[in-house]
């Protein structure tokens, strides 16, 4: 069942992901965290924050080293307004595997929100090192930047962001700033 959870996920289905995902926790309520996450991770993309935080609890519970339940509940706990227990499972997700970028994207957004912009500057910059072809870390990168006071750095990453990816336009005030100082306009503008 955990697998099927899996595929529909995949296939942006996430209705079918939770059916599965519950049907596998009927039947091991105690055994698979796996189940917990993916159920998780279909509740938030219905738009159920709330029951979507307790699944990834859960699955925590169960497993309290798993790196992307420590991850995508720290992400949902900052947006939600919790940004100290956001960071700490965000902290938690880095501890657990250093080498994801998307972490280092979270983080750095969580430690911009809170503004702790050296944080957020560090962090979005190890984001960018694990990958430089990710056009979110490297806007990531801009708004830690811009938000440092670095206008030029900023307008450099937004230009790396749009590079890599034409389609990246965000049309908020740093995308609109960096570019209006070429001229130009973004990517996929209307």
């Amino acid at each position: 069942q955990i697998m099927l959870a899996v595929i529909a996920l995949k296939q942006n289905q996430p209705g079918q992901a939770m059916a599965y995902a519950r049907q596998a926790i009927v039947e091991h309520p105690y055994g698979v965290p796996e189940a917990y996450y993916n159920l998780g991770v279909a509740l938030d993309r219905t738009g159920d924050r709330a029951r979507a935080i307790k699944a990834y609890r859960a699955a925590l519970f169960l497993e309290e080293e798993y790196v992307d339940a420590h991850n995508n509940l720290g992400t949902l706990l900052a947006e939600s307004g919790n940004l100290v227990e956001g960071i700490i499972h965000l902290e938690r997700a880095v501890a657990l595997n250093a080498a994801s970028s998307r972490t280092f994207v979270n983080l750095a957004n969580s430690y911009g929100q809170m503004g702790r912009m050296e944080k957020s500057l560090q962090a979005a910059r190890r984001a960018v090192e694990l990958d430089p072809a990710s056009s979110e870390a490297a806007y990531v990168l801009s708004t830690s930047l811009w938000m440092r006071g670095d206008g030029e750095g900023a307008y450099n990453e937004v230009q790396r962001a749009l590079a890599l990816n034409p389609a990246f336009w965000r049309g908020d005030d740093l995308m609109s700033e960096c570019l209006d100082r070429q001229g130009g306009s973004g990517a996929g503008e209307e």
